[in-house]
């Protein structure tokens, strides 16, 4: 079973992005904890999700279409898919909360942030191909083709999960940009959205390149429309958001826009555009990107206005959530869809869980402390075992399993709980080795 490009089947969490904020705390209350243990609860929440993600849908493969236990797990499986833009949200959040604190220039942020996800993201890629190698999931002889190295480096295709770090890439390339115009009401061109679109090009078609197969003259004009489509929906961004950023319509004004610039962006590949893994392109992401710059640039106003909006915000989810469900289900069952209906129904549902997420994380944070201790735990290795389960998955899911329905839920329990303790020793132990840096940039 495939899922349409901008939302993968198996969607992992990205890293940790940025340094501990300086000494906050949410709301006014002395006792309230610091917003480095609320972030923790999202990111535990949100690993969670993940980890229940993978779980789910590597026991879905193992039941038969049509059947009551691939309806269970599906169900299960489709509500968990907010977990990628959550935690895309949370890496702009806190990525533009310290360039509006710290601005940087432009080289200053990249010779800052790219090292910290690069090395990981090569180191891991070539664990990956050949930790499959050894499982039998890829033939050794891959490993001596130059074509398949060019795909897993350039695409995040080493493994299901690490096309996460080429996005974290590209948010890389664009974002100082665009807070720093955001920030001081700039408008008009400038080098770097050719940059950051030139960039987002090169993930894509680096490996034409780099084999010189773009040579002819019909290939080359094709990469510089692409190049100059991609910079007219960065422009669209950078100047409408200039705009609306400075608005007082609130956040629900900047929901639609971000929606409208996303549903352009479907409407631009499908049409034109005819991206190759357009679910590795930070573009594809549009809506949880934008939301979280809006929360940056308005954080107190979304905090003094929580107690209301989060009756709001929470049955607008739960809403979209049923209305996203009935499609989503038979995707999962392998029947037909209309693709655009079901991007429009996930963005609506991940969109508002991320919002949502984000501001039940800090009153759990606040007034479940202990409650929450153990998410709150889980979300400081997110980075470590976002990496790492992955391997340890495939390692206990090779044998098919066969049995009873309930068999094969005890089954997927202890596979979670076995894999799930495995990777927290494991990674615990790399961070006691001094190696949290090399492998996780942390």
């Amino acid at each position: 079973m495939t899922l349409p490009p901008t939302s993968p089947d198996t969607p992992p969490l990205p890293p940790a992005p940025s340094a501990a904020p300086e000494g906050l705390t949410y709301g006014a209350a002395a006792s309230a904890p610091s917003r480095d243990t609320a972030f923790d609860v999202f990111k535990g929440l949100a690993i969670l999700a993940v980890l229940l993600h993978h779980f789910s849908g590597a026991t879905m493969r193992q039941t038969m279409p049509g059947s009551t236990s691939r309806f269970g797990i599906a169900f299960l499986n489709r509500g968990l898919l907010f977990c990628v833009p959550a935690f895309l949200f949370l890496t702009v959040f806190l990525l533009t909360r310290s360039l509006l604190r710290r601005p940087l220039p432009v080289a200053d942020f990249w010779r800052k942030r790219f090292p910290r996800i690069l090395v990981p993201y090569l180191l891991w890629t070539g664990f990956y191909a050949l930790w499959n190698v050894a499982l039998g999931i890829t033939a050794r002889r891959d490993l001596l083709r130059i074509s398949r190295w060019e795909f897993w480096l350039l695409y995040g295709k080493a493994n299901f999960h690490l096309y996460f770090l080429v996005i974290v890439l590209q948010i890389y390339i664009f974002l100082p940009d665009l807070v720093r115009s955001f920030r001081e009401r700039e408008t008009g061109l400038s080098w770097k959205w050719i940059a950051g679109a030139t960039g987002l090009k090169l993930f894509a078609s680096a490996s034409l390149l780099l084999t010189l197969r773009a040579s002819s003259l019909g290939h080359l004009f094709q990469e510089m429309s692409f190049v100059a489509l991609l910079g007219v929906l960065y422009i669209s961004v950078r100047e409408t958001g200039g705009w609306a950023l400075s608005r007082r319509d609130g956040l629900a004004l900047w929901f639609l826009l971000a929606l409208g610039l996303q549903v352009s962006e479907y409407w631009a590949n499908k049409l034109a555009l005819h991206t190759v893994n357009p679910g590795v392109m930070a573009y594809s992401y549009y809506l949880p990107i934008l939301l979280a710059i809006w929360i940056a640039f308005h954080e107190a106003e979304f905090r003094a206005g929580w107690p209301r909006s989060r009756w709001i915000l929470g049955p607008l989810t739960l809403i979209a959530l049923a209305g996203f469900t009935p499609v989503a289900m038979r995707m999962a069952q392998e029947q037909p869809v209309n693709p655009f209906l079901y991007q429009a129904g996930y963005w609506i549902y991940t969109g508002l869980a991320c919002l949502w997420l984000f501001g039940v994380s800090a009153g759990l944070a606040t007034r479940w402390r202990a409650a929450t201790a153990a998410l709150a735990f889980l979300g400081g290795y997110s980075m470590e075992i976002y990496l790492i389960h992955p391997a340890l998955l495939a390692l206990f899911t090779r044998a098919p399993f066969h049995g009873t329905v309930a068999g094969l839920a005890l089954h997927m329990i202890g596979v979670t709980v076995a894999v799930t303790g495995a990777t927290l020793l494991l990674a615990m132990a790399l961070r006691r080795a001094n190696l949290g840096g090399l492998l996780f940039g942390r």
